[in-house]
Order: structure tokens, then sequence, then C-alpha cells
């Protein structure tokens, strides 16, 4: 069977799953919100403010928390109570399939009512599924190739001692890409390759603000040979506020491994770096983290052209987004440049994401959500070396 058609094969039997689920939990999210909208629409007293954007067939929530926007809900009647900023501009809290109840309490609204008491996390509110096309250039392409293809994966986060913020989370990702360049299937016959990463590890949140996790990635991977590497993730954070928040991420390699391309004998193993981010959230709840940092030296070995040279120390610049699209869908990507933008890697990945337990507005509430992101091309970079 040719690499294509092996390749198709596996993006089918991965998706099946995946596309149950998510059709699944959609369509059971989509009852939910008529049911909603049909009790709002007969309710006199209660007046409706709808976000202007309808995604996937739902209404989304544009201000979950009062530190994404400043809000003022007006009085409908006396019974109802009228909440209203203490400073700053004032804005309007958008909900979709939403409302107050007959007495003085309201039900549960947005998150800005009651961030903790009426939504008790569940584990699908810490899973998330993700689906989008994949690209990469590293050191291991030799310089005659890039990949380019498309990318699945599930991350998940598990409470192990709740009452501490400490956690557990697990997850895998599935890439499959072909050849962006034609020279390494005129040297070697390599149509394409498939990686499999797995990530586990710990983290804490703590409710100072500061948090932290580690954990171990694995990866599998057939390309020009089959090869399995490991490596070490750090990450340290500290919330400035509801936000910003600044912090340190940084990767040690663990396990290397040897492949041979075109009767050429070479070493994999995965790249150090360490990393200064900023995260930062916005009005929208959308989310995005840009980072600096510095990464070890690396290969430059170009197959057609033997040499034996290798770079110093180089600076990185990498980014991340998550954008709210409704409550269960969001676009997602992440990127990380090391350069020389020669030798060093170009690794991105764009796609939308799917949370099953309709928290995609409000992830930053969700204490128990993985802390470090599923690994990836952009957070696994593979060093090559001839032997």
């Amino acid at each position: 069977m040719s690499f294509s058609a092996r390749m198709f094969t596996r993006i089918i039997v991965w998706s099946i799953p995946v596309g149950l689920a998510v059709t699944t939990m959609s369509v059971g999210s989509a009852v939910h919100a008529a049911e909603s909208h049909s009790h709002v629409g007969h309710d006199p007293h209660f007046e409706l403010y709808e976000s202007p954007f309808n995604v996937f067939g739902m209404n989304s929530l544009a201000a979950p928390d009062p530190a994404f926007a400043p809000f003022h809900v007006e009085e409908t009647n006396e019974d109802h109570k009228s909440f209203h900023e203490t400073d700053g501009e004032e804005g309007v809290v958008q909900v979709s399939g939403l409302m107050f109840g007959e007495t003085e309490e309201p039900s549960c609204v947005p998150e800005s009512c009651c961030p903790t008491d009426c939504h008790e996390e569940t584990w699908l509110d810490r899973l998330q599924l993700f689906a989008g096309i994949d690209g990469a250039k590293q050191p291991q392409d030799l310089g005659i190739n890039a990949n380019l293809g498309g990318r699945i994966h599930a991350n998940l986060g598990i409470p192990l001692v709740e009452d501490w913020g400490l956690g557990l989370q697990i997850g895998t990702a599935f890439v499959a890409a072909g050849n962006a360049v034609a020279v390494l299937e005129t040297v070697d016959g390599t149509e394409g390759r498939t990686q499999f990463f797995t990530t586990a590890g710990i983290f804490q949140r703590l409710d100072n603000g500061l948090n932290w996790g580690v954990a171990h990635d694995f990866l599998y991977q057939e390309y020009f040979d089959s090869n399995f590497l490991t490596q070490w993730r750090f990450q340290a954070g500290y919330e400035l506020s509801d936000r910003n928040e600044i912090g340190v991420w940084s990767t040690l390699r663990a396990m290397g491994d040897d492949a041979v391309i075109g009767g050429t004998s070479v070493r994999l193993q995965a790249i150090n770096q360490i990393n200064v981010y900023w995260n930062h959230v916005w009005p929208t709840a959308a989310e995005t983290a840009v980072w600096v940092g510095v990464c070890e030296s690396h290969g430059q070995e170009v197959l057609v052209f033997p040499q034996d040279d290798r770079t110093s120390a180089m600076p990185i610049l990498g980014a991340r987004v998550m954008c709210p699209l409704s409550d269960h869908w969001s676009l997602y990507g992440e990127t990380n440049l090391m350069m020389p933008a020669d030798s060093g890697t170009v690794d991105a990945f764009l796609g939308f994401a799917f949370y099953p337990g309709g928290n995609a507005l409000r992830q930053r509430q969700t204490r128990f959500r993985p802390l470090l992101p599923m690994g990836g091309s952009p957070t696994f970079s593979v060093d090559l070396d001839r032997r």
C-alpha cells in the first residue's frame, strides 16, 4: 500500500470517533439552546441581549466575566436587580438562551454573576478536541524538505487533589503530512510523514495566582525512518490580573534515536529551549500568548551537500491564540520559530477546537483544564546530526 493510501486510511480511522463525538455533543447543545430560547420568548419581564455573533448555529457570549469586559444590565421590573460597574466604561453583558429568575436572586447567567457556584466542573469541561492544518520545517528535514498536512488531538485535565488545585493532564495527537518539497522523494523515495504525540503531566493552579506544570512528551514518527523520541516540558506562571499572566516555559531533551536516510546514518533528538511568555485575555474572551526565548545550537545539515556545521544559541519567537466562536467552538493555533529561518524551525498549526462541556467562553474559570498545550511540532523541535 502506498504512503498516500496509508495516510488516508489513518485519517479516516482517527476521524470517525472524533466526528461522532462532536456531532452528538453539538446536537445536544443545539437542542438545549432551542429550549432555552423558547422559554425566554414568553417572559414579558425579560430583556434579552443577543450576541451579534452566530457561529455553528449557536449564539456566542461576548462578555462572560467582568474581568473581560465592563457590564451593565438594565432593570426590567422592580423585582430584578441591576448590575453596574463601579468604574470604567459601560458595556453590556450579552447572553444567549439565559434569563433571570422571578426572585431577587438571578439564575445562573454568565460567570460574571457567580463564577464558581453556578457551574460545577465535569470531565467534559476539561476536554479539548482539535482538528486543523499543520505545517512544519525542522533541522530533521535535512534542508531539503518541509511538511504540510492535517492534525487532530485530544487533551484532558483530571483533578488529583481539588483543595490544592493539583491536577493531571493526558493527551494524544496525530499528524499526517505530505512533502512540501519534491527533493526528498527524489533522493530517498520518502513521500510524507506521520507522527503520534502523547503528553502526560501534572500541574497546579494556586489561589494566589501562581501555577506550574511538568509534562513528558513522547513522539513516534514514520518518516525516512521509524523513530521514537521523548522530552520533558516545564511551565511556571503568575497571574498579574484577571487578564494578564507572565511566565516561563521550556523543554529538555530525554531520549534520542538513530536513523538512516539514503545510506547516511543520522542522530535525532529534541532541541532544548527556554521562553518567556505573556498571556492576555481580551474583552471578547479571546486569549493570545506571545513568547521570546533562546534555544541551544542545532545542526545545519543539508543531505545533498555533506557538512558538519552547527549554529550557536539562537533566538526564538512564538505565539498561541484561542478565539471563542460560540459556547462549544474556538479558533485555536500555535506557532514556534527558531532562527535562522533556513536551518531552524518554522512550525505552526491552526484549526478549530471543540469543547464538549460548552465552556469555550469560560475556559479561564475551568480550574482543572490542562495547563500545558498538547504536544506537537511547535513544542517538540527535532535536531539532526550525522553519525
